[in-house]
């Protein structure tokens, strides 16, 4: 009886990560898609080809220190991880901390200027977050404030 308890539980357990790795190999063949799509834009800019790309969607002023941002993080399907737009409170942001992907994605920008900023799972959690699926793509809309 304890034998067969084994089993149903190891049957069971083997067929969840089965599940989990599917759901994970389609999360990142989603994301490897979607960026090959939005490559072909013309108003979209590579950073890093098949990694990281970005669009202007409202030019900026003047350069400057850039560490204060208002910021939506949100995966593909709209899963909504962080918005500081609709907290309307801009945050001030360690890009030693920050994803790769974010801290490579605002080069360049300057103050009021606003990006969305596609990162594939490689350049962003992978699937070390509790707030997003594994291995995937996350698209952050930022705004420089200073």
């Amino acid at each position: 009886l304890i034998f067969l308890a084994y089993l149903i539980f190891t049957v069971h357990t083997l067929s969840a990560h089965e599940a989990d790795t599917k759901l994970v190999l389609s999360n990142l063949q989603k994301a490897e898609n979607y960026l090959l799509e939005i490559s072909k834009k013309p108003n979209v800019h590579a950073l890093q080809p098949n990694k990281l790309y970005y669009e202007i969607l409202e030019e900026g002023t003047a350069l400057g220190s850039l560490n204060v941002f208002n910021y939506k993080i949100y995966t593909l399907e709209n899963e909504i991880i962080l918005d500081t737009f609709k907290e309307k409170k801009a945050r001030q942001v360690c890009l030693e901390s920050a994803i790769v992907g974010f801290t490579r994605g605002i080069q360049g920008m300057k103050i009021n200027e606003k990006r969305k900023i596609y990162i594939h799972p490689d350049l962003a959690y992978r699937n070390i977050s509790i707030f997003v699926p594994s291995q995937s793509l996350i698209i952050i809309e930022v705004e420089a404030i200073e």
